[in-house]
């Protein structure tokens, strides 16, 4: 798999973060409707972005997003717990997937065939 450098997929997720957190923030008006939008987009990028530093910058970039797209009067800290599970779980995902083992082939024959099933 090709590596992307740094600086432009951090830019690129940073943004993305952004976009998604203030379209959620003028189209929702429920603080938790913001959140999931937030933390969706964190954990998916979490997943695909392959360097630790820019998943850390997308965590961050999507963290002051959501704590700027959130209504004054509300206090937006308590809610950022569930943001960084998502960075966890997305960042998580990418570990798992290289220590995964594929199921092993069952090599069976069919009596009086000479072909295996499959």
């Amino acid at each position: 798999m090709q590596r992307l450098p740094v600086i432009p997929v951090t830019l690129g997720g940073c943004l993305v973060v952004a976009v998604v957190g203030l379209a959620a923030a003028t189209t929702e008006t429920s603080t938790v409707g913001v959140l999931l939008a937030v933390a969706v987009a964190v954990g998916v990028l979490s997943a695909v972005v392959a360097d630790r530093r820019a998943w850390l910058a997308v965590t961050v970039s999507g963290a002051l997003t959501f704590l700027v797209a959130v209504d004054d009067g509300e206090n937006g800290w308590p809610y950022l717990v569930f943001l960084v599970l998502a960075a966890v779980l997305g960042r998580g995902q990418r570990w798992m997937r290289p220590h995964s083992k594929p199921l092993p082939i069952i090599d069976r024959h069919v009596r009086g065939s000479s072909r295996p099933m499959p």
